[in-house]
């Protein structure tokens, strides 16, 4: 049996962890702004390659942040990935609808969204109503967007989509 001081401190690691994400999602927004950018300096001028995106908890939110601005037009970008993805769903669904229309328009070929209800870091935010009361990344449905969104249900914990065995059967889907 585990001594009853560790049960105590649950309370408070999850605070901390509350807080810590806040801070991050902000962090997560700034960065969405400076990522075109960022790629554009990487690419010769006029490059046709295809682009693919791949963001993982928040930097799927980097991803989502940065497809926002609607400057990806001159970016051949083909496929984005978001797993475990802690952008959120606006609860006001015309807002909603314009974000992810505005997300998808960018992209030339689909949108993934990697969710699973065993990610237990994303339960956590959801329980505790940060702002985050639809997380697509634990919720299948929360996107519109047709043909355009694949939604597969991953089964994996939040930590588990960064082993290289789980990300490749991602990748098969």
């Amino acid at each position: 049996p585990l001594p009853i001081f560790k049960f105590l401190r649950i309370p408070a690691v999850i605070g901390d962890f509350i807080i810590k994400f806040e801070e991050a999602d902000k962090d997560a927004k700034r960065c969405g702004l400076e990522l075109l950018g960022a790629i554009k300096k990487t690419l010769p001028s006029n490059s046709r390659k295809k682009i693919y995106l791949i963001g993982h908890s928040l930097g799927s939110k980097v991803i989502h942040e940065s497809l926002l601005t609607g400057k990806w037009s001159k970016i051949n970008l083909w496929n984005v990935v978001y797993l475990a993805s802690a952008v959120k769903r606006n609860s006001d669904q015309n807002k909603h609808n314009e974000e992810f229309g505005r997300v998808l328009s960018q992209i030339r070929g689909k949108l993934f969204n990697f969710y699973s209800y065993r990610d237990l870091a994303l339960k956590v935010l959801k329980i505790k109503r940060i702002g985050l009361e639809r997380i697509i990344g634990i919720n299948k449905k929360q996107i519109e967007g047709g043909e355009k969104i694949v939604e597969i249900n991953s089964k994996l914990r939040h930590i588990q989509y960064t082993k290289q065995k789980n990300l490749r059967k991602c990748m098969e889907k």
